[in-house]
């Protein structure tokens, strides 16, 4: 066994307990594997994909892992658990060969002087290896009740399955351009989507990519950049981007011509805002406030436009970010839809009569999403603006004229965030 392979794997279980046990995001939790200096990039990439797949599929892990185990572990053995997982999903998920991923396990027992665990590592993954080809997995166990009753509820028992497995795949690369998508998508290795976006399959370093340095394009998924593209002209226009960071549709709005405010609550947020904009040479205006207390200290304000892309659950995005899974409640479900109602309002106080209102969410949930615009428009303040023809694909159009994204769109060249967006209209006072 190298050092390397230990290596790898201690990075792994590392992030992995960071995630699961000290909800850290994970993005901060594989911090550490991008910042290693002994690890070759193809390494690191392995690395990742480790903690990655052990948070996506850790209900079939556990469910596999049980099977086989006595008697669960206590928790003062939780690192002894974490390994046998690490083993199980290289076993069972990523095909490694039996034996490379039983001695792996061992080694790394034993290298955390934890040898009294290793007959019982050894004896647990012989026998999944052997079994491996007769288990039976449900990709539903990796989800909470939770969020898996309110998938059924809203879409049935079958669709809900078709969200958990879509959920496990991993995502690809997408770019928004400036301007030639199939003369970028063949720079950048990839092709082109019926919206305009540019997307590459392989993940890659995007700073080392053609285009970076020079602000020809920037990363954004093809859900996100659905939004944006749902407005009428917008040339000229004094739009306000509420939650704005970390700025691609920021970027939309200020290559299509129009004048942008860019508000966020966070401070760190908006640096990254404005250094993405700083690379792309957009210069929109920039505010770091809470949008409901900026609103009414500035009661004269108006817009011909605004898009609120809201704080949400971000369950649409557990595919790049399986922590998600281990750090939202129901509860906080529904905390933030009271924080979307506020919101809602809000855009609509600063908008000028007959302005459009974008609301977005990357969630699939109903209750942040077609419901929040069912409940505006019944109070009366604004009417839905159904989209008719337009850039944003047909298949995602519902039959209200939202915007919904389930992850399995365009699934034969990668699928998409789970998304949903409306268009509103505010309505004139009388």
């Amino acid at each position: 066994m190298t050092d390397v392979n230990l290596t790898t794997r201690r990075l792994a279980l590392r992030a992995f307990d960071d995630v699961y046990r000290k909800k850290k995001s994970l993005d901060a939790a594989v911090l550490d594997i991008s910042l290693d200096g002994d690890l070759s990039g193809s390494d690191k990439a392995f690395s990742r994909l480790l903690v990655i797949d052990s948070l996506r599929r850790l209900g079939e892990i556990d469910d596999i892992l049980f099977r086989f185990l006595e008697k669960p572990l206590p928790s003062k053995h939780a690192f002894v658990q974490d390994v046998l997982r690490l083993s199980v999903l290289q076993i069972f998920f990523l095909k490694t060969v039996p034996y490379a991923a039983v001695s792996t396990g061992v080694e790394l027992l034993k290298s955390y002087r934890k040898g009294a665990f290793c007959a019982l590592a050894n004896a647990v993954l012989r026998k999944v290896a052997a079994q491996s080809e007769n288990i039976k997995t449900d990709e539903l166990k990796n989800f909470p009740d939770w969020l898996i009753e309110k998938w059924q509820k809203a879409y049935g028992k079958k669709v809900s399955l078709r969200l958990a497995k879509s959920f496990l795949k991993e995502a690809p690369l997408d770019f928004s351009v400036k301007e030639n998508p199939a003369l970028w998508a063949e720079k950048l290795h990839g092709s082109v989507l019926p919206s305009g976006t540019v997307r590459r399959m392989e993940s890659v370093n995007v700073s080392l990519l053609e285009g970076y340095e020079t602000g020809d394009w920037w990363v954004q998924d093809f859900s996100a950049s659905l939004p944006v593209k749902m407005f009428s002209a917008l040339k000229g226009k004094r739009v306000l981007d509420v939650c704005a960071a970390p700025g691609g549709k920021t970027a939309q709005l200020c290559q299509a011509g129009a004048l942008v405010t860019a508000l966020d609550v966070s401070e760190k947020r908006m640096r990254r805002l404005k250094e993405n904009m700083d690379r792309l040479s957009f210069t929109p205006q920039t505010v770091v406030a809470d949008f409901r207390r900026w609103k009414e200290q500035n009661p004269h304000i108006r817009f011909d436009a605004v898009l609120l892309d809201a704080p949400c659950s971000a369950t649409g995005t557990l595919r790049r970010h399986p922590d998600i899974l281990y750090h939202r409640t129901a509860d906080d479900v529904q905390r933030l839809c009271t924080v979307q109602r506020e919101l809602l309002e809000a855009a609509l106080d600063v908008l000028k009569e007959n302005g459009e209102l974008v609301y977005a969410v990357c969630s699939l949930l109903p209750q942040e999403g077609v419901e929040q615009a069912d409940f505006i428009e019944q109070t009366g303040l604004a009417v839905r603006l159904p989209l008719k023809e337009s850039v944003v694909p047909d298949e995602v159009i519902t039959k209200k004229g939202d915007v919904l994204v389930f992850p399995d769109t365009f699934e034969n060249v990668g699928g998409a965030d789970g998304f949903y967006a409306c268009r509103l209209m505010k309505r004139k006072k009388i």
